[in-house]
């Protein structure tokens, strides 16, 4: 490029981004690929995934694995992206998942929140913490903890009954890390570190 783009966001092996001529394109293994000639409303850029709202129609789409395709005609209200993966909220305000190159449904209703970072997708609704993880949910608490961190393959929280338990949820697995007071923690990617004493 002769200048600097518009506007650009990366992940590990994705380049989303507005050139000087309002063209959105994405590099992706070596190969620039045009998406839109009109620079999109809003942009995310994942591992093997982008997702954009077309400037001009307003339509949700997403960029996975090389192809393009339109998801919705109509914006979505929130979206987050992460390793193939991607949560959102549509302009019905059903809560949606993309996974394994396709998006359902999974709740009728916004969440109370969510988050997405890596493989992980963390949200919670009517107080219940879940994750959704490789294609299965789980759910975590009946309370939403007051505490916890996201990492790219689980979460770490304290338990929210039990003011004392750091449980860690990784790799679709559900463990007590420690049953003494945690001073404070911290989650790596999937390393936790913590402090008790």
């Amino acid at each position: 490029m002769l200048e600097s783009p518009k506007a650009m966001k990366a992940s590990s092996n994705v380049l989303a981004y507005v050139n000087q001529s309002n063209y959105f394109k994405v590099f992706y293994h070596g190969e620039t690929q045009e998406l839109s000639a009109t620079a999109p409303e809003s942009f995310e850029a994942g591992r093997d995934l982008a997702a954009f709202v077309d400037g001009y129609d307003k339509s949700f789409h997403i960029f996975y694995n090389g192809q393009e395709a339109k998801v919705e005609t109509f914006p979505p209200v929130t979206y987050k992206v992460g390793f193939s993966v991607m949560a959102y909220t549509d302009y019905e305000e059903n809560f949606r998942i993309f996974n394994d190159g396709a998006t359902r449904r999974l709740l009728s209703s916004k969440p109370d929140f969510y988050d997405v970072k890596g493989n992980t997708i963390l949200f919670a609704f009517n107080n219940q913490f879940n994750v959704f993880y490789k294609g299965k949910q789980t759910t975590l608490e009946s309370v939403i903890p007051k505490d916890f961190q996201i990492g790219n393959d689980g979460v770490a929280y304290i338990d929210s009954n039990n003011h004392l338990k750091l449980k860690l949820f990784l790799n679709g697995q559900i463990y007590t890390a420690s049953f003494e007071t945690v001073n404070k923690y911290f989650l790596n990617n999937n390393v936790l570190i913590f402090q008790v004493g």
